[in-house]
């Protein structure tokens, strides 16, 4: 059933499974609830389901994209974005502090340069930027 089209859930309940059980065999074969953990027979159940969904899908797309390429291309481009909210929101970035900074104009980074070369900092650029009229060679002491 799910292979045609059906709902898991629904499919289920047509082969007298409540949508309750069904989604507790489920949470357990994803090993989500860690004092009931899946058997074999489970996981296996799970894994046909999702078998049957990835077939039910690719068939779908194919015929959409067959009968109508760019409702197949609207669909595909909300998949990604979904997947991609999904994925943010499982895995989300590490907590970094934002650093906000403007760029620096050209008299500003000419001081810089400077300031960086009285220090030491730059170690030998002297050599390595011989381009006169470049902001490396406008930072330079005369």
């Amino acid at each position: 059933m799910i292979r045609a089209g059906a709902d898991p859930v629904r499919a289920a309940a047509a082969v007298n499974v409540v949508a309750r059980t069904w989604r507790e065999w489920m949470a357990r074969a994803r090993g989500e609830v860690p004092k009931r953990p899946a058997g074999p027979e489970l996981r296996d159940l799970a894994r046909q389901v999702e078998w049957a969904l990835g077939d039910a899908f690719a068939g779908t797309a194919l015929r959409l994209n067959r009968t109508d390429p760019k409702a197949w291309l609207r669909r595909a481009d909300a998949r990604e974005e979904a997947e991609r909210s999904r994925e943010e929101a499982e895995h989300p970035p590490p907590s970094v502090p934002v650093v906000e900074h403007g760029l620096l104009d050209r008299v500003k980074a000419v001081k810089v340069m400077k300031i960086l070369d009285k220090a030491g900092v730059l170690g030998d650029w002297r050599e390595e930027a011989e381009v006169p009229g470049t902001l490396v060679d406008e930072g330079r002491e005369q």
